[in-house]
């Protein structure tokens, strides 16, 4: 995770070009868990919402925190306090493992059928942070910054014989319309179908996930014709 001290200089950045506003110093206000609803509530909370907006604003041509911000100081810096504050809220081992069983599971399913195909699997950032936890996968989409979860992006599996090839697929930038995409590895690149199988069972709860969904995965894979297998996060 981001160090906590680099967190804080960046919040009060981003602090300082949007301004107090109504809520007076967000910043100020402290980072905890709510007692209520479990959830990471706070300044770092609102960080992570701020710069995830900033991001579309980026995307969308329009003037970024009321031109107070440049295209490259939102997708290079400040982009790492939407990245760390989803690490936190949603990568911890204990909760990825059955809040996010049904896609890890799933995706394991589907290579596990061995059938030519492509299988794209819609969803979000939630989705790519459970897969990275429970498969201990880190990737570095330069210029974002390390394991960031973009509009459009994906993490791509490819089953080569035994082995499964594995990498991040992501928009090559957010200011143009073409759809060009770049892919870089997703460390640690290749392993095989054993250690998928492996991390999947270590990192989710069986009985978390709809054994129905499993099969049906597994029962459609027979009518699929292509080259590659995929989980995809919709924009």
């Amino acid at each position: 995770v981001f160090p906590y001290s680099e967190k804080l200089k960046l919040q009060a950045k981003l602090a300082a070009a949007m301004g107090p506003g109504v809520a007076g110093d967000w910043a100020a206000v402290d980072c905890q868990v709510s007692d209520q609803t479990g959830h990471v509530s706070g300044s770092c909370a609102a960080a992570s919402e701020f710069a995830e907006r900033l991001l579309m604003e980026a995307g969308g041509g329009l003037p970024i925190g009321w031109g107070n911000l440049s295209y490259e100081e939102v997708v290079s810096e400040l982009l790492e306090l939407n990245i760390w504050y989803m690490r936190v809220e949603e990568g911890p081992p204990k909760i990825l493992r059955k809040a996010q069983a049904t896609m890890i599971r799933s995706v394991l399913a589907v290579l596990e059928a061995e059938d030519t195909g492509t299988e794209v699997f819609m969803g979000h950032d939630t989705q790519l942070i459970a897969l990275a936890g429970a498969l201990d996968l880190t990737w570095n989409p330069s210029p974002y910054p390390t394991d960031a979860m973009l509009p459009g992006s994906a993490l791509r599996f490819d089953l080569r014989g035994d082995m499964v090839d594995i990498s991040y697929v992501y928009p090559s930038s957010l200011r143009d319309d073409d759809g060009t995409m770049s892919s870089v590895p997703a460390f640690p690149v290749s392993v095989s179908l054993s250690q998928f199988r492996e991390k999947v069972e270590l990192g989710s709860v069986a009985a978390c996930a709809p054994r129905s969904i499993l099969r049906r995965l597994s029962q459609q894979r027979g009518s699929h014709r292509g080259s590659h297998r995929g989980s995809h996060r919709g924009s």
